[in-house]
């Protein structure tokens, strides 16, 4: 996404939208212009003004939450599309320059499900008791609803040609360094991570959580795959 400010009355800015091809805030696709007028404002005021509009639209491109039973630790979600690099992501991930899981967002119905891994995983990691070699691993095979370790990474981790990517972490300090780390990584387009039903492929994820009818019609889609997730372990 980019971000233009507008730093000019707003009667010039109104004269230059009428130039545009589309007038309003989103003059181009992933551009984003916001008007900040420097008339009748401090220098003191319109950096607070600017410093918050950057932290509105930046936090509303991802998902931040504290784990309950962690509270010292948070998880959030980044999810990028138009990847042109997954490739180079994949290899830094397994090289360990990426401190993330990357994970294919076609196998997720909603952020909730990656929360529930990642919640998991925190507490394996905790008890000493994952079945992988690091946190980010355990994440990516707690979202399988079996115990095959390498067909987990095969259906929820990134491969070569994906062109989109959930990026997940957990932290316990600021996410803003992270944040930025991981941006400037990746070679797309980042959107609000809501935007990951849209990337769903459900034909896949009822074939591989085996969702019946019958639970589609008692529940949601969301709510039979996180069962296969929370059981899997007594199966």
């Amino acid at each position: 996404m980019i971000i233009i400010l507008i730093l000019m009355p707003q009667s010039n800015f109104i004269a230059l939208l009428k130039h545009c091809p589309q007038k309003g805030t989103s003059l181009l696709s992933g551009v984003t212009v916001l008007w900040f007028p420097l008339c009748g404002r401090s220098r003191e005021a319109r950096l607070k003004v600017i410093s918050q509009l950057f932290v509105k639209q930046l936090s509303s491109m991802h998902l931040t939450h504290k784990l309950e039973l962690f509270p010292d630790q948070k998880v959030t979600q980044m999810l990028f599309k138009e990847v042109k690099n997954a490739a180079e992501l994949r290899q830094s991930a397994v090289e360990g320059k990426i401190n993330a899981a990357l994970i294919n967002p076609t196998m997720l119905v909603n952020p909730f499900q990656v929360l529930v891994a990642a919640n998991k995983a925190v507490h394996l990691q905790k008890t000493g008791k994952m079945k992988t070699r690091s946190l980010y691993s355990e994440i990516i095979f707690n979202l399988s609803p079996n115990n095959n370790i390498s067909e987990a990474f095969k259906r929820f981790g990134i491969s070569d040609g994906d062109t989109s990517v959930m990026v997940v972490l957990v932290h316990s300090e600021d996410e803003s360094k992270l944040l930025a780390d991981i941006t400037a990584r990746v070679s797309g387009q980042q959107v609000p991570v809501e935007d990951v039903s849209s990337l769903s492929d459900q034909a896949k994820i009822k074939k591989l959580y085996k969702v019946t009818p019958l639970e589609e019609k008692s529940g949601t889609l969301l709510d039979a795959v996180v069962c296969r997730m929370a059981i899997k372990d007594v199966m």
